[in-house]
């Protein structure tokens, strides 16, 4: 009876599909992230000063372009690639300048840690957060662009995770 229950929800838009909002690109996210910051500072070779004040500069950067994008979304963050009920497009701010500022925020916060550290591991591991980011952010554009009619336009303008270039 208890299944019967919850397919006529889910018929009825009451009860989502498991994972519909994309957890697990989540926690994938999680492990990516994580795997990335072992790498660092298991293999951590700190031997060119300007290299590790680069990257003390670079992380604060991330940190500070990662918050300015979460407090610009407002109501609308979640860590889900797809957009919560209700929410609306936002295209102002750092979004005027890239559509997916979070996810660069995280890939810089990664490149900062790679260049504090010096570990080699840590700068091959930089390809994959990328790659990871990108592959994360098409699966959440196909969603923007479903819920938000305006979203190819916006698209058109802006790069997806690296102003200006990519």
């Amino acid at each position: 009876m208890r299944l019967d229950f919850v397919a006529a929800m889910r018929d009825h838009g009451t009860v989502e599909k498991p994972f519909a909002r994309g957890e697990l690109w989540v926690a994938a996210q999680v492990l990516v992230l994580a795997g990335h910051l072992v790498l660092a500072l298991r293999f951590a070779r700190p031997s060119l000063l300007a290299l590790s004040v680069a990257g003390a500069v670079v992380l604060t950067l991330g940190a500070g372009f990662l918050g300015v994008s979460m407090i610009q979304l407002g109501g609308n963050l979640t860590p889900n690639p797809r957009p919560l009920e209700g929410a609306h497009l936002v295209t102002t701010g750092v979004y005027s300048v890239v559509r997916h500022p979070i996810y660069l925020g995280l890939i810089v916060l990664c490149l900062g840690l790679t260049l504090v550290t010096q570990s080699v591991p840590s700068a091959v591991s930089e390809v994959l957060v990328l790659g990871f980011f990108h592959l994360k952010a098409d699966r959440e554009e196909r969603w923007l662009r479903a819920t938000y009619p305006e979203y190819a336009t916006y698209a058109d303008r802006v790069r997806k995770l690296i102003p200006w270039l990519f």
